[in-house]
């Protein structure tokens, strides 16, 4: 995986996070790595980001191939999370959910 600044680091340790809950609380897999956009991860997942830097980050990531996102407006409409991404963060936080949510605060 290619390197990445530390908020596309830290967005995607969150968007990994959101993905385990929502298979935590019954989604599929697939259901689970579709995530709505930038407003959607302002508004709930990181609300302390401006939506065009969530943007940025967000194709940041698409570049170096983690997500795949829809645009619209120039904007992230929908981005879905790849399954080299899944594969890395589990290798990367072995000891699960805890880890992740350790490294996110």
């Amino acid at each position: 995986m290619n390197e990445l600044s530390k908020d596309a680091e830290k967005l995607i340790r969150i968007l990994y996070k959101e993905y385990l809950e929502r298979i935590k609380k019954g989604s599929s897999k697939r259901e689970a790595k579709m995530i709505d956009g930038s407003d959607y991860i302002q508004r709930i997942l990181v609300n302390k980001w401006e939506k065009g830097d969530i943007d940025d980050i967000c194709r940041e990531l698409d570049r170096n191939e983690y997500i795949q996102c829809e645009y619209g407006d120039g904007s992230v409409g929908k981005l879905i999370l790849l399954d080299n991404t899944i594969v890395y963060m589990e290798s990367r936080f072995r000891t699960g959910f805890k880890k992740v949510l350790e490294t996110i605060q």
